[in-house]
């Protein structure tokens, strides 16, 4: 027997023997009332205290910034690697361009100097030249243009306009490069000798064209933009005028020796200083 608590119906009084096990009280009306020295507290519930779950967010958070901080990072430099390959690609294009246009220059006259009357075929200065070439096959239209490189501020610019044309305003300029610290052109051709002479930034004679032309640029800091020295050597065999001033000397010297060799003809002595025999012939006075 079980000794069980009185159920509703006994008025909560005395005490109720159950005739069966605990498992049969409910279906008598009574509970069964635990042993003395068998009473234990109910366990409490299991959960995080406020400072474990503020420290859990912190961590997340640092986490999370460093992922953060990671992608920006990476973005970057891909940003930068792609800047630089741009960088690259531009100054290899410029410089395949500016070598290809200035080995074709022509020797035609694109003005005239109202001075002397000679011919201006190429003009070179410090910051800029003219010179007539034919364009790319892309670009032009038919026939030779007069194309102009000029480092305007921070930028080489390249002008072009049809040779013959009714038209002699240059259109808008197309830049190659921007960004330049400072730049000069310098030029390279036949001193009086006949040897190759030193470079110079002007060129004085605007009735020839130079052998040689030198283009160095230097970008402004922080581009990443490195220029190598351009040379580029002019074709010498476009010309007769170019093929003289490089055989026999400066177009003054040649003017010289035509005016000398003509006075000795007048005077009947030959340019070598031997005067020609009467008759025409070594036989004509017998």
């Amino acid at each position: 027997m079980i000794r069980c608590a009185e159920g509703p119906g006994a008025g909560g009084r005395g005490v109720a023997m159950c005739p069966r096990p605990p498992g049969n009280c409910q279906a008598t009306g009574c509970r069964p009332r635990p042993a003395r020295g068998d009473w234990r507290p109910a366990p409490a519930a299991k959960g995080f205290t406020l400072i474990e779950v503020v420290l859990a967010m912190i961590l997340v958070g640092m986490i999370i910034a460093i992922g953060i901080g990671g992608i920006r990072m990476s973005r970057q430099a891909a940003e930068a690697g792609e800047h630089r390959i741009e960088a690259i690609n531009a100054v290899r294009t410029t410089q395949e361009f500016l070598r290809r246009q200035l080995s074709r220059v022509l020797p035609l006259a694109f003005d005239v100097d109202r001075t002397d009357g000679r011919n201006i075929i190429f003009v070179g200065e410090e910051r800029e030249l003219t010179f007539v070439a034919p364009m790319p096959g892309y670009l032009s239209k038919g026939g030779p243009y007069v194309q102009r490189l000029a480092i305007e501020r921070d930028r080489l610019n390249f002008y072009h306009r049809m040779l013959i044309s009714e038209d002699e305003e240059e259109g808008e300029p197309v830049t190659l490069l921007d960004r330049i610290r400072r730049g000069r052109f310098e030029y390279r051709g036949i001193d009086e000798e006949g040897k190759l002479g030193d470079w110079d930034d002007e060129w004085e004679d605007p009735a020839r064209t130079p052998m040689m032309v030198r283009l160095d640029l230097e970008f402004q800091d922080g581009t990443h933009m490195h220029w190598p020295l351009l040379e580029v050597p002019l074709l010498i065999d476009v010309g007769g005028v170019n093929n003289a001033y490089r055989f026999f000397g400066s177009m003054d010297r040649i003017k010289e020796e035509m005016s000398i060799n003509q006075a000795m003809l007048q005077g009947g002595a030959q340019p070598g200083g031997v005067r020609p025999q009467r008759g025409g012939h070594p036989d004509a006075e017998r």
